[in-house]
C-alpha cells in the first residue's frame, strides 16, 4: 500500500499542469454529474480513480476528457430510460402535495392522494415501456386514454375545478418533461433514436390530458 502511495504521488508530480489531478468535485462539475454518479462510474471501472494518503479522491483531466468523448456516441434509448426513471419519486410527491399547489380549499382524502400517485406512475410506466420497446401505436394511446379519464374521474370527485384539475395534470407532466429536458442539456451526442421518441412522449401526454378533460367533463355534466 505505501508503494502504491509513493507512485502515485510521484506520477501525480511529474504530470504536467495540462494534465492535471482534480478534486472529486471538480471532476463533477466537468462531467455534469453528482458525486454519486462519479462514486458509481469508478466502483464500476469506468473511470479510473488515485486515492491520496489522506483518503481524497483525485481523478486525471485527461482520463475524464477521454471519457467524456466515449460516452459521446451512447446516449440512447437506455439513458433516457433511466432519466425517466429518476421522476418516479418526483411524480409521487406532486401527488401528495398537489392540493397546497393549487389552492389551500381543496382538500383531498388519502385515498385520492395514492390514487393519482398510481396514476402518475402509470403514465411514466407507460412511456417507459414505449420508448424502451414500442408496442402498437394504437394500443399505448388507448392506454393513455384510460390513465387520462381515471384522471379527470378523481378530479371530478374530489370536487377541482376543470382548470384546477388540468393544472394538477401539467403538475404530474412537468418532471417528466425536465427530465427530458436535462438530458438534452448534457454535453453528449443525442441518437437518433431520441430525437424520434420525443415528440412521441409529447404525443402521449396530449392524448393523456385531452381524455382527462372529456372525462372530467362527461362525469361533472353527465
Amino acid at each position: 500500500m505505501i508503494r502504491e502511495i509513493k507512485i502515485m504521488t510521484t506520477e501525480m508530480n511529474a504530470e504536467p499542469i495540462q494534465d492535471s489531478w482534480l478534486s472529486i468535485g471538480e471532476a463533477c462539475r466537468i462531467l455534469g454529474v453528482s458525486e454519486a454518479t462519479l462514486r458509481q462510474w469508478t466502483d464500476d471501472g469506468k473511470i479510473k480513480v488515485f486515492i491520496t494518503p489522506g483518503g481524497h479522491r483525485r481523478y486525471k483531466r485527461s482520463q475524464l476528457e477521454e471519457f467524456m468523448i466515449s460516452r459521446r456516441k451512447t446516449l440512447g434509448i437506455a439513458d433516457l430510460v433511466a432519466k425517466l426513471e429518476e421522476t418516479a419519486e418526483p411524480h409521487r410527491e406532486v401527488a401528495l402535495n398537489i392540493t397546497s399547489a393549487l389552492s389551500d380549499n381543496i382538500r383531498l382524502n388519502q385515498q385520492q392522494r395514492s390514487h393519482l400517485a398510481s396514476l402518475g406512475r402509470s403514465i411514466l410506466e407507460l412511456i417507459i415501456q414505449f420508448v424502451s420497446s414500442p408496442a402498437s401505436r394504437e394500443e399505448t394511446v388507448q392506454k393513455a386514454q384510460e390513465i387520462g379519464r381515471d384522471f379527470g374521474i378523481t378530479m371530478s370527485d374530489a370536487g377541482l375545478t376543470l382548470t384546477e384539475s388540468i393544472e394538477a395534470f401539467t403538475c404530474h407532466r412537468r418532471p417528466t418533461v425536465e427530465g427530458v429536458m436535462v438530458m438534452m442539456k448534457q454535453k453528449e451526442i443525442i441518437a437518433e433514436e431520441i430525437l424520434a421518441a420525443l415528440p412521441l412522449i409529447d404525443d402521449i401526454m396530449d392524448r393523456t390530458l385531452v381524455a382527462m378533460v372529456e372525462a372530467y367533463q362527461y362525469h361533472s355534466n353527465p
